[in-house]
């Protein structure tokens, strides 16, 4: 048919978590050697990851990483609350904690079924440590360089003693299979009760271009159970940080050489890079002229491996209703009220 068009490109669809290897080695050492010209002030070290202004209060968006794996990080999405009875005998103990989220195959791994977790990842953390003291080797004994190098190493290695005596939280349940046709992978963290947690983006944002993500805006108050194709949407990820695009709808995706398929909901950007490997697990977020704050549209896991301009997702209404079935119990965004 002459007014039928098709335009084909074959490529893979990835798990939008990272393995750190040589090449993320490299780009730390490129980071840290950045400022070398600037040899007559030591310029203060920023971290090629996040890092909680509160150490007991962390925001969404940040790094995460399962104790023992020391190659696969991601992206804490968010914080879910289980809505439970107090005087529920079986799941009173559950009454008023709280429960990170992320892709699955982030923190799930065949040799531990119920790990720990780090929020900032101990994968970075430890990349982070290695250029710097690989760095310090360049430079002659007793100078500014190699003393502020290994400092900064220590400071690091200080903050991953922390948080092995402070942990985070622990994986309680996950899984990464077909439901309902639909590509179920997400895990869920019970947070230790002296953190204190909401969805909320914290105050470091100054790697967004929207300026309105201030006051209101940097917390999540709502849950899109329905979304539209065409609506803007942008998600924050421990890797590629700010990206934006628009919802295309639902797509059928092909896994495995074909052999397995899913219905995917897309996200399309205009500009290449809408996520990349270290985003599994960011949340997929909205701002509504209806109300002030953002709302949740759901939780990204995968991404196009080559053009890297869409990303897939599950919409938040199929991951609460999934913990609801395998719960028994309501789940929501915000903490339970009395």
């Amino acid at each position: 048919f002459p007014d039928i068009h098709m335009y084909i490109i074959r490529d893979s669809i990835q798990p939008c978590a990272a393995k750190v290897d040589s090449s993320l080695q490299q780009s730390f050492s490129q980071l840290m050697s950045s400022n070398k010209e600037q040899e007559e002030e030591i310029p203060e070290f920023s971290p090629p990851y996040t890092v909680a202004e509160s150490p007991l209060r962390p925001p969404m968006s940040m790094s995460i990483s399962a104790n023992g794996n020391a190659k696969m990080t991601g992206t804490l999405g968010g914080y879910l609350f289980p809505q439970i009875d107090p005087s529920n005998p079986k799941l009173s103990q559950f009454a008023g904690s709280a429960f990170a989220i992320t892709s699955a195959h982030v923190v799930l791994c065949d040799s531990q079924d119920y790990p720990y977790v780090s929020v900032p990842s101990n994968v970075l953390q430890t990349t982070y440590i290695k250029t710097l003291l690989t760095e310090a080797k360049r430079y002659p004994k007793n100078s500014k360089e190699k003393i502020a190098f290994k400092k900064e190493a220590n400071k690091v290695e200080k903050d991953i003693k922390w948080q092995d005596e402070n942990k985070f939280g622990q994986v309680v349940w996950g899984e990464r299979s077909i439901v309902n046709q639909r590509l179920s992978d997400f895990a869920i963290i019970k947070i230790d009760s002296k953190y204190k947690v909401e969805n909320w983006l914290g105050n470091k944002l100054n790697f967004v271009k929207d300026p309105t993500l201030k006051f209101q805006n940097t917390y999540v108050k709502k849950k899109f159970m329905k979304m539209n194709a065409g609506l803007n949407v942008f998600k924050i990820g421990a890797s590629s940080n700010y990206t934006s695009g628009q919802i295309n709808g639902s797509r059928l995706v092909y896994w495995a050489d074909g052999k397995l398929q899913t219905s995917e909901f897309v996200v399309a950007s205009p500009l290449p890079l809408f996520a990349t490997a270290g985003d599994s697990g960011a949340w997929i977020l909205t701002k509504s002229d209806d109300y002030l704050g953002l709302g949740v549209v759901g939780m990204l896991h995968s991404y196009d491996g080559n053009q890297q301009q869409f990303g897939l997702f599950t919409p938040i209404g199929d991951i609460l209703e999934r913990l609801n079935d395998v719960t028994g119990v309501q789940w929501d965004i915000d903490p339970q009220t009395e």
